[in-house]
């Protein structure tokens, strides 16, 4: 059946988007890459579904003939078709991978949704190139400093304490610039799966460091675990505190930018809130290849050759941000303005990929 919608979508001569694992939010996808095109969804191929390996590539490999003609653009969330044991890269001419943005606007629950995109890899695996690290391999130093729009986000995300996540404020806890700033993420995630790291979970990297110290000059260290990290925070609190005593752990819905505010020494694998440390003056520590280390702002215990380019944290943020981020309203299904999702009204408008 759902190679004849296929079929009949192709025939009619309508613009198709193909979408491979997408739930119901991430639907909105589609409306980033393509706003007018049809979208055909194919969630059924995930492992446990009826459907054996060898059935699943041959329906691949039909619709892939079934299609053809029209050249549909492919998007999948992630690497999810890899996870459920296949490569739609080996099957389709052109894949678009989608992650959810790295900043939210202030109501993104009702009102707006960002993604970014790219077609050669996935921008937080740091073990191959992806078109994001092209383009700030070829991205000129100095361009934040260069767009209005740019300059408006940074002071925006500074001062507002913009996350991707509604967090409570951390009045009362304050961290000072010699102590060292531990950042959990969410363990089994792609991000520290999907790239090098030196630890494989949270509690791994705390004991690693404080095993090594390789971080100079720390009067006092600290753990951040991550507010969605729920399965597993209870007990990675409990190991950490039993083993080690001198880390202080600080509650996992404190909102970091209050943290980063005292410029202490920050500490992470693959954490974006890394470069948001970084914009608040810190110095960042990465102990994985995230996609913003090895451009010349922070301290990287893991090499990446083929970062040459010299940027500036706010270069890298706000490339992020507007350039390689689409803002899309779930109420229309169109892309909308960085400005009118953080509320930066003026006249200037902002990057989105082609």
């Amino acid at each position: 059946m759902r190679v004849a919608i296929c079929q009949l979508r192709a025939r009619s001569g309508q613009s198709m988007v193909l979408g491979f694992y997408l739930n119901r939010r991430e639907v909105l996808a589609a409306a980033a890459v393509r706003p007018d095109a049809s979208l055909v969804r194919f969630n059924f191929l995930r492992r446990g579904r009826g459907l054996s390996h060898a059935e699943r590539e041959r329906f691949l490999d039909q619709v892939a003939r079934i299609t053809a003609g029209t050249r549909p653009t492919v998007i999948c969330w992630g690497i999810r078709d890899r996870t459920n044991g296949h490569d739609l890269g080996e099957v389709f001419p052109e894949v678009v991978r989608v992650e959810t943005s790295l900043l939210r606007g202030p109501h993104h629950r009702r009102l707006r949704t960002g993604f970014m995109m790219d077609r050669t890899g996935i921008y937080f695996d740091g073990r191959s190139p992806s078109e994001t690290e092209s383009e700030l391999q070829a991205l000129p130093r100095g361009y934040a400093a260069r767009s209005t729009v740019a300059l408006r986000m940074l002071e925006h995300v500074r001062h507002s304490h913009v996350t991707m996540y509604v967090l409570a404020d951390s009045s009362g806890i304050s961290l000072v610039p010699g102590s060292l700033l531990i950042l959990g993420q969410v363990n089994g995630d792609q991000a520290i799966k999907e790239t090098l790291t030196v630890a494989a979970s949270n509690l791994e990297l705390v004991q690693w460091i404080c095993a090594n110290r390789p971080v100079p000059d720390v009067s006092k260290y600290y753990y951040k675990p991550h507010p969605r990290n729920r399965r597993d925070n209870d007990r990675e609190i409990a190991e950490i505190r039993a083993r080690h005593p001198d880390v202080q752990v600080i509650h996992p819905e404190v909102n970091v930018h209050k943290l980063f505010e005292g410029k202490p020494k920050v500490a992470t694998m693959t954490s974006g809130a890394g470069l948001e440390a970084a914009l608040h003056g810190c110095e960042v520590h990465t102990f994985g290849t995230s996609f913003y280390s090895n451009f010349g702002f922070t301290v990287d215990h893991f090499d990446c050759p083929r970062r040459t380019n010299r940027l500036s944290a706010e270069d890298v943020a706000s490339f992020m941000w507007l350039d390689r981020t689409v803002y899309v309203d779930p109420r229309t299904r169109k892309p909308v303005s960085a400005e009118s999702v953080f509320g930066l009204n003026f006249g200037e408008s902002s990057g989105t990929m082609s």
